[in-house]
């Protein structure tokens, strides 16, 4: 387990970190004073629909901003596929050679491919852990930081409290944490969300995000059949459609209390944002960081407006302000809000509106508004000043609105002005900035040496040295004096350049014209300007060994147009059945089924009793179940609801039920085990922790886990455990099944096709991987795991009795279920199977086919084990269409929401 340990707070000023989707975007970032960017390329990167930058572009952003003292980093944040790691090597040895500072990662086989490209190499970019990552605990902070990331980005979800635990600890081991301190938030844990794959082919994880989370919804419930699914759905009367859409995170006002922090990073989200809004927000951030950092820091209501007109869906200061999830979700309108300026009284034909004023803001010429109705919306620019009469506003709109429509202010004209005044004037801040120390000796011959150092604002010290291509020639009467020179060369007025100090030395009878020296000078800044690029970029050496290594690594990995006949052969062992259940009797099923090992969802026991106690309350007065400072860390503002929703709560197994079965059939300690929570934050791990001396106790050796770090965690409090690891690890590639060691097995990502699946098995045998390679070959996908309590939407209609979920406007629904923590997991719409695969499966040589029957009872478990044995037991060679039809027939009758193959045909973009 983590040691945790409390440091001192650091008074360094965190760096404010700002987005660049395009050209103009970075230039405003920079002239807004960004103290770094971080940027995509058209490669990899979690943002495919920005403009992003191609390699010249993104090279001359990183020379760019070197010389104005911003750091630079670029986005390799996705799941990168065994094919496409040739491409992607090249691609970090070009992002090495042009010296960005960082690379974001979110896989780990990139990681690791990283890693061992720049091992040892001085220039080489730092490695950040990003939020795709989804390290929400300290132990996948610390697993991150041992991997090589020498930055963190945390989760959104986190509280201020665990980022601190996490930062002070981190800071032991070399590396810091970043947050994000303005932008939009996703409804899920990030990373972990797999809704736009599984709706439109579109994943998150491939930077391809369709935002499903702001489409309408409508809250469904219903009761359950025998198999777990849901009958009579019926809708809950709900006010709002937008149930999944989230508000956006400022923490502007709150901005002293978060620089306090130990972070070294706030981050401003935005790389799919108009140039203004980043120049915009970018600006009153930097103001404001610099205002916390040198007096008392208090928020002003202009700048307020300024970052909701820039784009705002409703802010909140979010879960790292301990705020709930309440006031976090924004339900009512998933798009750009605005301010509300009033109520309409009046509108005229001509297009002429009386508004009943809401706030005190007075709209301008060139500001942007919105008139909304009950079914009518339209967006307009004011074309001439509103004006107040009385206490009644009068506007010219220019377009009909009815009595009782809301006018909103989106935009104004003054805040566009002020970005395009920044843009237009980039290098304002950073003139003079780069300071030289010159020393001038000009000999006898007429010949100019020039040498002397440049410090950058970032404090970086450069020395240089050259001879001038000018060559002063002896005077015919009047020869130059020292001073005379120094003047000349000192005209660095209106550059990056300031002369801080210079020493002349020089030959008597010496002459040069003006155009001379004019050009002596401006050599030099040449020279110097190509100084300050060199240093941030590697040796030739270090860039011929990089280039080496990649050859070395491309021989080891295999191209998918390779003649698989040339394939190591896979094991020809059957693959083995894995089933993951939730509650006694179907724990029961499985083992009896014949299924080889058998994981049940479990959480502690003070969670189970929490829950249970919850439920059991239910027709009282809803209330606090903890409070603030509390053993499990949940909100104040959580209510007895929270839990509802969860199937058959009564059902939770204990460790005694467990201990019980295996004192009667001790060969169960090698089938049963527990699956821990896709995410585990703090008081989760401290409770998992109190019960592993229990865990061995009750003879459990197998322990399932979703997120990176927990397995090595707990693994080394106790060797006695064998750890699996599931989908939530994002495995999409052999390098990343290389960074896991240790494992009884590991499960590959979910969003691979069948033949990506069977690329990265043919390299895993090439690098001789003896890790057991799990699939998921049956079962509603986990899509979206969330802190919000949706079913608590449902009031006092909610039932632990009841089956819940979220109908789209294609009739799909999505089951739901709150968990004992109060988290909310979403299920796919369908139910995926890959049983008419089989052949191919066992082609590929994966070792366990993994049926997950959580929260579908016992006879679906039941049932299920047996249609999937018999398959399996069908010989390769008499598997025919005949065969399929029957097998997929038989699971439809039990299915939920009727079948899918995945990604296994058409794969992802």
């Amino acid at each position: 387990m983590i040691q945790r340990e409390i440091l001192e707070e650091s008074s360094i000023p965190p760096e404010l970190l700002a987005p660049a989707g395009s050209q103009e975007t970075f230039i405003g970032a920079l002239a807004a004073g960004a103290d770094a960017v971080y940027l995509g390329g058209r490669r990899f990167g979690a943002r495919h629909f920005a403009a992003n930058f191609d390699d010249s572009a993104l090279d001359d952003a990183v020379t760019y901003a070197h010389h104005r003292g911003v750091k630079v980093y670029v986005t390799v944040n996705t799941l990168i596929h065994d094919n496409e790691l040739s491409e992607l090597a090249q691609y970090l040895e070009f992002l090495f050679i042009i010296g960005v500072d960082g690379i974001l990662i979110q896989d780990m086989g990139v990681l690791t491919l990283a890693q061992d490209l720049f091992a040892g190499l001085s220039h080489a970019p730092a490695l950040h852990a990003s939020t795709q990552m989804a390290i929400h605990n300290l132990e996948g902070a610390c697993y991150g930081a041992m991997k090589g990331c020498s930055r963190i980005v945390l989760a959104r979800e986190l509280p201020a409290g665990e980022i601190c635990e996490i930062a002070k600890v981190l800071s032991h081991l070399g590396s810091e944490v970043e947050i994000f301190v303005h932008g939009a938030l996703c409804y899920a844990y990030s990373g972990q969300c797999l809704m736009s794959s599984i709706i439109g082919g579109r994943s998150g994880n491939r930077g391809m995000c369709a935002q499903p989370c702001r489409k309408p919804y409508t809250l469904i419930k219903g009761t359950s059949d025998q198999y777990g699914r849901m009958c009579d759905g019926k809708p809950v009367p709900l006010t709002d459609e937008y149930l999944l859409s989230t508000r956006d995170l400022s923490l502007y006002p709150v901005l002293n209390k978060i620089t306090a922090l130990p972070v070294s990073a706030l981050k401003i989200e935005g790389r799919m944002r108009s140039p203004v809004y980043v120049t915009t927000v970018t600006d009153v951030y930097r103001r404001a960081i610099d205002s916390c950092n040198t007096e008392i820091f208090h928020p002003l209501g202009e700048e307020e407006t300024d970052l909701i007109l820039a784009f705002s869906r409703g802010f909140t200061t979010g879960y790292v302000n301990n705020q709930s999830y309440e006031t976090v979700m924004g339900r009512n309108l998933p798009g750009n809000r605005g301010i509300l300026i009033g109520t309409v009284t009046i509108s005229d034909h001509l297009g002429k509106l009386t508004i009943t004023p809401a706030s005190d803001i007075v709209p301008r010429r060139g500001d942007g508004l919105v008139c909304i109705g009950d079914s009518f919306e339209e967006g307009f620019i004011l074309r001439n000043d509103s004006f107040m009469k009385g206490r009644i506003l009068e506007m010219e709109a220019g377009i009909r609105c009815r009595k009782g429509d809301l006018v909103y202010l989106t935009s104004r004209g003054r805040i566009a002005r002020s970005a395009k005044a920044l843009m237009q004037d980039p290098d304002k801040r950073y003139l003079g900035s780069i300071q030289i120390d010159l020393q001038i000796t000009i000999q006898s011959d007429g010949i100019v040496t020039l040498f002397g150092t440049v410090q950058l604002r970032s404090g970086t010290i450069i020395p240089f040295s050259f001879i001038s291509e000018s060559i002063l020639s002896p005077a015919r009467s009047k020869p130059l004096s020292c001073d005379q020179i120094a003047a000349a060369i000192n005209k660095t007025g209106g550059t990056l350049y300031n002369l801080r100090a210079l020493q002349v030395t020089c030959s008597d009878g010496l002459f040069a014209p003006v155009s001379i020296l004019n050009g002596i000078r401006r050599e030099m800044l040449e020279k110097i300007t190509a100084e300050i690029g060199a240093h941030f970029k590697p040796s030739p050496d270090d860039i011929r060994l990089v280039h080496k290594r990649i050859g070395d690594l491309m021989m080891k990995i295999p191209n998918s147009s390779d003649n698989q006949s040339s394939d190591i052969e896979p094991n020809k062992r059957e693959p083995g059945l894995v089933v993951i259940v939730s509650d006694i009797t179907s724990l029961h099923s499985a083992l009896n089924g014949g299924a080889d090992r058998v994981y049940i969802e479990w959480y502690p026991a003070e969670y189970q009793s929490d829950c249970k106690d919850a439920i059991k309350g239910s027709e009282s007065e809803p209330k606090n179940l903890h409070g603030s400072g509390s053993s499990n860390g949940l909100h104040e503002t959580e209510r007895a609801d929270d839990y509802k929703g969860i199937i058959n709560p009564s059902a939770l197994i204990s460790l005694k039920e467990i201990t019980d079965m295996i004192i009667l059939n001790p060969d169960y300690t090698a089938r049963i085990g527990i699956k821990l929570p896709k995410i585990v934050r703090r008081a989760d791990l401290d409770s998992i922790y109190s019960s592993l001396p229990t865990l061995i106790t009750a003879g459990i050796r197998l322990i399932m886990t979703d997120g990176i770090g927990i397995a090595e965690a707990i693994s080394s409090y106790s060797d006695s455990f064998l750890c699996a690891g599931y989908a939530g690890l994002n495995i999409a590639n052999h390098l990343s099944l290389m960074s896991y060691t240790g494992y009884d097995f590991l499960t590959l990502s979910c969003e691979l096709s069948g033949k990506e699946i069977d690329t990265t098995m043919r390299a895993a045998r090439l690098a001789q991987i003896q890790t057991p390679i799990a699939l998921i070959g049956q079962g509603l996908l986990e899509v979206m795991v969330t802190e919000d309590r949706i079913i608590s939407l449902a009031g006092n209609n909610t039932s632990s009795s009841k089956l819940y979920g979220i109908k789209d406007n294609k009739n799909q629904i999505f089951s739901i279920i709150s968990d004992p923590t109060g988290r909310t997991h979403v299920f796919n719409a369908a139910e995926t199977s890959l049983i008419e695969y089989i052949p191919e499966i066992k082609h590929a040589g994966i070792g366990f086919i993994i049926i997950d029957a959580r929260w579908r009872g016992s006879l679906y478990t039941d049932t299920m084990i047996s249609i999937w044995r018999n398959a399996l037991a069908t010989p390769t060679k008499d598997w025919n269409r005949q065969i399929i039809d029957r097998f997929k027939s038989e699971i439809k009758q039990i299915s939920a929401g009727g079948l899918t193959s995945a990604t296994w045909k058409r794969g992802l973009s």
